[in-house]
């Protein structure tokens, strides 16, 4: 029997996205005839894929890359997705589509379980929508943040259009020596960038980095790319990527179904697929 409810993953590639095992264990779990699929699609494809959720095809939609910020302004969006201009969570609301950016969630919980205080320094590396999502979370708790990206003029742009409550400086990964002075004062790192994907790495001033830093990568494929590997030699807590995943799944089972996600069923499916022990 074909599932009652179908759900599927936008994007492109994602061709070996966790994500539907992630979601079918929760699915499963929770005793509901729903199942998540791929589908692939590129920003040409945005207004076929809002005319496939508000006709039924789909009960909810994730959204990935390229189309978090192409599908933003065709759908009503609600809470942090009003203030990046990016969507990850896309549902139909009678004849509406509405959409929603749990990647907030997706670092903002990690970040609070590894310890992260209100008022503590913070250093995002990266000026695109990952790292808005980062912004918005830090800036919910309250982090002082300061943007490290290869192009000055996006770094500003990023700082002045986030409106944040405690800004701090744009800087760039090519200035060693203000690099340095930001690590030292950072209480988290976060990569935001697909950096590291093919086991690359930005160059870091590792050894600069204060005692008790975070160090957080959003990348989850490798499980540990060269970021996460040097921040740990270096004496950092490490937050790996999965755990984005998992959060900012978690929350957008919540907004589909109404109900508490099953995390520990979705973090096992989520571990299995990605090979981590």
């Amino acid at each position: 029997m074909p599932p009652l409810l179908s759900y599927a993953l936008v994007g492109s590639p994602i061709d070996h996205s966790p994500s539907p095992a992630m979601h079918n264990a929760a699915f499963q779990t929770m005793n509901m005839n729903a199942g998540y699929k791929l589908r692939p699609a590129d920003s040409e494809a945005a207004e076929l894929i809002i005319a496939e959720l508000r006709h039924g095809k789909w009960a909810g939609i994730n959204v990935t890359t390229p189309l978090k910020t192409v599908l933003a302004p065709l759908v009503v969006l609600e809470g942090h997705a009003s203030r990046a201009k990016a969507v990850n969570t896309l549902w139909r609301y009678g004849s509406e589509v509405h959409g929603a950016l749990t990647d907030v969630d997706g670092v903002k919980a990690p970040l609070e379980e590894a310890g992260f205080q209100k008022g503590q320094n913070a250093l995002i590396i990266g000026g695109g929508g990952a790292a808005r999502a980062a912004a918005i979370a830090l800036d919910e708790l309250g982090a002082h943040i300061n943007v490290a990206t290869r192009n000055p003029i996006r770094g500003e742009e990023f700082i002045n259009k986030m409106d944040l409550q405690n800004p701090g400086e744009s800087i760039l990964l090519s200035n060693p020596k203000k690099l340095e002075e930001i690590f030292s004062t950072s209480d988290a790192i976060i990569q935001a960038t697909p950096v590291g994907m093919n086991n690359d790495s930005h160059q870091l001033p590792w050894k600069s980095t204060r005692a008790g830093c975070v160090a957080f990568d959003m990348v989850y494929r490798p499980n540990k790319p060269p970021f996460l590997e040097n921040a740990e030699a270096a004496g950092c807590t490490i937050i790996e990527g999965w755990k984005m995943l998992l959060a900012q799944g978690a929350a957008a089972q919540k907004i589909w179904t109404g109900r508490e996600a099953p995390l520990d069923s979705m973090a096992e499916a989520l571990k299995k697929e990605l090979g981590i022990n």
